[in-house]
């Protein structure tokens, strides 16, 4: 049987191409279409294992505070408002560990009759922990942003402090103690340094747990 001859195709200044007679199906809409969704699923496959495969653990987390709120007024003097948080941790390597936390402490106002203050606050923190027989023992930093908003005044109370939005730096110890493969106890002491007109840097103990996905 002849077999079919191949046809060649010359163009000035170009290099021959040769027609086998695969390029309409090689070049065709349903081959196209299927090496594009094979493209497509091969780079989000990649995306999505990419946090994954860096990322050793993820955890959840919630705790309390209570806060020394820093301040320069008579009535600033001890550990006298409190504070909510929760948190979402991933840990890439022993040890090291970053961690996003969104929560509200109360903040004592700025002079003795002025109303306390509602702080809410986004953060985003480090932390590198050292294996201790007991527990992880380390350091905590980051940044963040606080709103400041002041409760309504009591009678008798003028309300010296604006509604404010700052920004803020945080450091601190934390100690993280491992009940079993799910869940830690997280204890923390932090001073958070505000860019507020006063500078306020109140200071908070901190307790609760974390569950390991």
């Amino acid at each position: 049987m002849r077999r079919p001859a191949r046809r060649y195709f010359m163009t000035r200044g170009r290099i021959p191409v040769v027609d086998s007679g695969f390029s309409p199906l090689l070049f065709s809409s349903p081959m196209r279409f299927s090496l594009r969704s094979a493209l497509f699923l091969a780079v989000l496959m990649s995306l999505l294992d990419g946090p994954a495969a860096i990322a050793q653990s993820y955890s959840a987390g919630a705790a309390g505070s209570v806060v020394y709120s820093g301040g320069s007024g008579t009535s600033i003097s001890s550990f006298g408002t409190w504070g909510a948080q929760g948190s979402f941790e991933l840990q890439f390597e022993p040890g090291a560990r970053i961690q996003v936390r969104a929560g509200r402490f109360g903040l004592s106002g700025s002079t003795e009759n002025s109303p306390n203050l509602k702080v809410d606050h986004l953060q985003l923190l480090v932390s590198y922990l050292f294996k201790d027989t007991l527990a992880d023992i380390g350091f905590v930093g980051g940044v963040g942003g606080y709103r400041l908003r002041p409760n309504d005044p009591e009678p008798g109370q003028i309300v010296t402090d604006p509604e404010d939005k700052v920004f803020g730096l945080t450091i601190g110890l934390v100690s993280l103690f491992h009940l079993d493969r799910h869940w830690d106890v997280r204890l923390e002491g932090t001073l958070h340094y505000l860019y507020t007109e006063e500078r306020r840097s109140p200071i908070l103990l901190t307790g609760g747990v974390a569950y390991n996905f």
